[in-house]
């Protein structure tokens, strides 16, 4: 398409300004040459009114288009702006960054599903042959033909047809790959998968951190929101035909952690001790914890108003429980009868503590209590370092720090407190309500009591007092929509911008439907697998649906949430366990945890995690911005416009609903000449001007009775050309003559105005010598001879 230049449009402007001047030359008699020439034309006497004003008027108009054909251009200007929608074909662009130089092409063997967390157990609708002594707990088991690792058919269409019915650019579940991947082959199992062929199982690796930035990001196969908000899922395509620009919105799968955390309002306060190891938590002395309202305002029950066990509640319940049992540990208050699951009855027969007041924990150089990092655990409450019931029956070591105690609190007592707030345990079987939800404790960043050096909040001194914040925290991982806004300001995928991330809004009728298995087996054994569905196909056996704009994805996060992806090849029904699994231990090792989240060897986030700790709703961000680097590492989308790896069997099913080629509506930036009107106020009075002229003189005309045909004849009679061919040729130019009859007449005759009166010439006017000839003739002298011209 041809483009229109600021040079173009100046060009424009300067033929209109040019076109303008033939006007001022037949006014030249009118103009400013005769008044400084006081020539006859500058008369004005007797001349009327009206006559006067228009004169006047042309005149002050040469100067004012002088003006306009300077400052009109002034006003062009070259800016990019937005066209009318069209669909443009995308095209897949890898990235060029860590994640896409770090991320392996994708494995053309399918998905494959491994339950039992001891001993193999069928997957839910799974056909494999088996013989069971006993039960799938605690019997045997025997597969002949070995473990059938495919997925169902029915059920592979019917948790990926959800996609069908909303967008060609929302992923599914069988959208979401590892990252990372092995093959592996059970030769040698007694029960091997897929009969010994090769499958695919999860691999974990760093990659790159996300947390460092604050921005949205876009890398191989996901969109990070590094604020802690998640990820979407986006094989990433551009649109082809783009030179300066695009802007399109996509809705997109996305994946969030939502964690809430309650503040214990109780801290672990110490003083750094003299010692040549400053670093160390054996520099740590003088441990307490120091009650800031978590003991002596506690109420005597965990219930809050909410009817509804939501992740707030959960959080409450916990940190209510913790420090329910560490008043009974410190003999703040008795316990009464406490036999769990129930809640305990009776007890609080005395409260012995108030605001400030500190109890003693004691320390060694194994208490988990470090000054310079963050860490979270699932065992609330760990620097007791308590043993459990079963070992004190054992008579083994108790823990250094059980000097009080006097109502015989274990270990055990703590663990339950991730019982109530997951509200079920790992027997239970999968369903819809089973959610993922992973609890923990988390120790804030220390905080200075020292406030003479409130600028050295990370500079250890001997004798330093400092202040660690405790708080109960509830995650768990939710699937939703997102409409995505993009701009594109290039050709690769760097030149791609997120400009907003917004919840999808639907209308009652239009919200998606979500489903999710009914496992009959336990947690421990496998996650239910969970999708969007199309609610008009007929669903598959043991499945719980519900239409709503999210889905808190089910599952059982335990400390070794992680482990099933070595085994088997199903990442959107275990990524996310092993995020929150991870987020609950920050600090612990585990597959996950190469990268140090807790600050100790990474000086900017120990100082983002610090101002972050400092409060429940930052504290929360924290496990969140944790959970979103895990996933960013973990998995990859492999569905966006243009293509997408999908299996054989559903991609048939998809066909129809895909966009041609994989087009999307799409709005192009195109570099546009624009005009600032202002630059044209002075265009705009010559306009008037002429059209000021133009109406007066019509109205003087018709106002003295003139019409056309009279303008027409006062124009030829009042003409210069035919006043002196009257006076030089009254025979041969009667009045009336038309103009080519004119001309024929006298047009080509040449006058003599060297005398008195213009004077007839014998001769045409032929060239300039002949007309030097005549004049010689007349009396010697050069007479200066005019072509008649009308």
């Amino acid at each position: 398409m041809a483009m229109v230049t600021i040079a173009n449009v100046s060009g424009f402007i300067a033929i209109a300004v040019l076109t303008s001047k033939p006007v001022a030359g037949r006014t030249v008699q009118n103009s400013i040459w005769p008044t400084l020439l006081q020539s006859d034309a500058v008369a004005l006497k007797g001349v009327r009114k009206r006559v006067l004003a228009v004169t006047w008027i042309q005149t002050l108009g040469i100067p004012l288009i002088g003006i306009a054909g300077v400052v009109t251009p002034l006003g062009l200007y070259s800016s990019v702006v937005a066209e009318a929608g069209s669909d443009q074909v995308f095209e897949y662009v890898k990235d060029a960054g860590p994640f896409g130089i770090a991320t392996p092409g994708r494995s053309d063997i399918g998905f494959c599903r491994r339950c039992g967390a001891f001993v193999p157990v069928l997957c839910p609708g799974s056909t494999t042959p088996y013989n069971l002594d006993g039960n799938f707990s605690q019997g045997s088991i025997s597969m002949p033909q070995g473990y059938d690792g495919h997925i169902p058919k029915d059920r592979f269409e019917f948790f990926g047809s959800g996609i069908n019915r909303n967008s060609d650019t929302i992923s599914g579940v069988w959208d979401i790959d590892w990252r990372n991947y092995n093959y592996r082959q059970d030769k040698t199992q007694n029960i091997p998968m897929n009969n010994g062929s090769k499958y695919v199982s999860g691999a974990y690796s760093v990659i790159d951190n996300t947390i460092s930035t604050d921005k949205v990001q876009i890398i191989e196969g996901l969109i990070v929101d590094s604020k802690g908000r998640g990820i979407g899922f986006r094989n990433h395509t551009l649109p082809l035909e783009v030179h300066m620009g695009a802007q399109w919105s996509e809705d997109i799968l996305f994946t969030e952690p939502e964690t809430v955390c309650v503040p214990n309002n109780i801290t672990l306060d110490f003083t750094l001790a003299e010692t040549d190891n400053i670093n160390s938590n054996g520099s740590i002395s003088d441990l307490r914890i120091t009650d800031r309202g978590g003991f002596f305002s506690i109420g005597n029950n965990a219930t809050d108003a909410q009817e509804d066990i939501d992740i707030h509640h959960r959080a409450y319940v916990a940190a209510w429980i913790n420090n329910v049992v560490l008043m009974w540990y410190f003999n703040i208050t008795n316990p009464g009868k406490w036999d769990a699951p129930g809640w305990p009855e009776g007890g609080w027969s005395y409260l012995n503590s108030e605001q400030g007041r500190t109890f003693s924990v004691g320390t060694d150089r194994s208490t988990p209590v470090f000054q310079d990092r963050l860490r979270s655990v699932q065992l609330f409450s760990d620097f007791l370092q308590l043993d459990s019931r079963d070992n004190i029956k054992s008579n083994l070591t108790f823990s250094p720090s059980m000097q009080s105690n006097p109502f015989n609190i274990t270990r055990d007592h703590f663990e339950l407190i991730n019982d109530w707030c997951q509200w079920f345990k790992s027997n239970n079987p999968g369903t819809i309500s089973t959610i993922a939800l992973g609890c923990s404790m988390v120790y804030g960043v220390a905080q200075s009591l020292d406030s003479k050096k409130p600028g050295l909040a990370n500079i250890y001194d001997a004798g330093s007092k400092w202040s660690i914040p405790l708080y109960s925290c509830a995650t768990a991982s939710k699937a939703s929509i997102k409409t995505v806004d993009f701009k594109l300001n290039g050709t690769g995928l760097a030149d791609l911008r997120v400009l907003a991330i917004k919840d999808k809004i639907y209308d009652n009728q239009g919200k998606p439907h979500w489903a999710v298995e009914e496992t009959n087996m336990r947690l421990l054994d496998g996650a239910p697998l969970w999708g969007l569905v199309d609610p008009d196909l007929e669903p598959v056996a043991n499945i719980s649906t519900i239409q709503r704009e999210y889905l808190y994805l089910p599952g059982f996060v335990d400390p070794l949430g992680w482990a099933s992806i070595s085994v088997q090849n199903m990442p959107a029904i275990d990524f996310h366990i092993a995020a929150t699994s991870v987020a609950n231990q920050i600090g612990k090792n585990t597959v996950f945890q190469t990268t140090d989240y807790t600050g100790k060897y990474n000086a900017a986030m120990y100082a983002k995690w610090r101002e972050l700790s400092k409060d429940p709703v930052g504290t929360a961000q924290i496990l969140n911005l944790v959970w979103t680097d895990i996933a960013a590492n973990a998995v990859v989308g492999t569905k966006g416009l243009g293509g997408a790896r999908l299996e054989t069997e559903l991609l048939a099913k998809r066909s129809d609903s895909l966009s041609p080629n994989g087009s999307h509506k799409v709005v192009l930036y195109q570099s546009r000449v624009l005009y600032k009107w202002p630059y044209a106020i002075p265009a705009f009075l010559v306009i008037l001007l002429i059209l000021a002229v133009g109406v007066a003189a019509l109205f003087s005309c018709f106002a003295s009775g003139f019409g056309l045909k009279s303008i027409s004849v006062v124009l030829e009679r009042t003409s210069l050309g035919r006043v002196m061919a009257a006076v030089a040729y009254p025979y041969s130019c009667p009045p009336g003559l038309k103009t080519k009859e004119w001309i024929t007449a006298v047009g080509n005759r040449g006058i003599n105005y060297s005398g008195q009166f213009p004077r007839e010439t014998d001769a045409l006017i032929v060239s300039a010598s002949a007309s030097q000839e005549e004049s010689l003739g007349n009396g010697g002298a050069y007479t200066p001879l005019q072509q008649v011209g009308n």
